[in-house]
């Protein structure tokens, strides 16, 4: 990717940062990969310590989710069709060109089923519109901006799935947020999405749409078997845990010589 001067230098004064640091702690492994690779940091002065759940997202009385949703969607759209949730926003990275694509997929193979696209976080871009229109799909998704977290728990609740086709990540918000509301996901066969999702999520393959939708139509039943799984991998994530390793972390920098 092209940068400017400023990203240039912005990202020398992170390097020489990160290069003086004693220790370099890390959201995920993937990310812990990346700080070794572009700074040659000896492989012990980098730490993984996973960032715990910072909003206490839970399951949602089915009844109050439905509510929540209609309140926010487009009339008929909690009731009826399968309802997939993408959490994010229109960088390069978060591949909303590729939801859009995977969700054009479903409904060229299963029509009958009336697959319909969230998207929450902050408004598709023309060019993401543009690709909508095209797909024949624009009137199959839904676009929310700013809404309150309680909203967005609603909406993981009422979601038959989070779709979360993302091509990179530091770590992945929303597969944890979805799986501790009980909402099951489909997301990248890459890393960190592989690990962040455990074993409790659908691995589909980001860039191409034909195969993911292939993917997610022979595995759909699955989906219930996920969605008990997800909370169980969640607790991995938990801020006490992770309070727990930046202490120990703390005290192990303070008495090194």
């Amino acid at each position: 990717l092209k940068t400017g001067w400023r990203d240039r230098l912005f990202q020398r004064m992170v390097l020489n940062g990160l290069r003086r640091a004693s220790c370099v702690a890390c959201v995920s492994e993937t990310t812990a990969n990346d700080v070794r690779r572009l700074t040659s940091i000896e492989r012990h002065r980098v730490r993984v310590i996973p960032i715990g759940l910072n909003h206490p997202y839970r399951p949602m009385e089915r009844e109050e989710a439905k509510a929540r949703a209609a309140a926010l969607l487009p009339p008929g759209w909690s009731r009826e069709g399968r309802l997939l949730l993408h959490v994010g926003h229109s960088s390069w990275y978060k591949n909303r060109a590729g939801a859009i694509c995977i969700l054009a997929e479903l409904n060229r193979r299963d029509p009958q089923s009336g697959w319909r696209m969230v998207l929450v976080g902050r408004a598709p871009t023309p060019e993401l519109q543009t690709l909508a229109h095209d797909m024949h799909v624009d009137d199959r998704i839904a676009s929310l901006v700013n809404i309150a977290d309680e909203d967005l728990r609603g909406l993981y609740c009422a979601a038959d799935a989070l779709l979360f086709p993302s091509l990179a990540e530091g770590f992945g918000w929303p597969i944890i947020e979805a799986q501790s509301c009980g909402c099951p996901v489909i997301t990248s066969s890459r890393a960190p999405m592989t690990e962040v999702a455990g074993n409790a999520a659908l691995f589909v393959d980001p860039v191409l749409p034909a195969s993911a939708a292939s993917t997610i139509l022979a595995n759909w039943a699955e989906l219930g078997r996920l969605r008990a799984l997800g909370p169980e991998n969640v607790r991995r994530f938990s801020t006490e845990a992770m309070l727990d390793r930046y202490a120990e972390l703390y005290a192990e920098l303070a008495h090194a010589p």
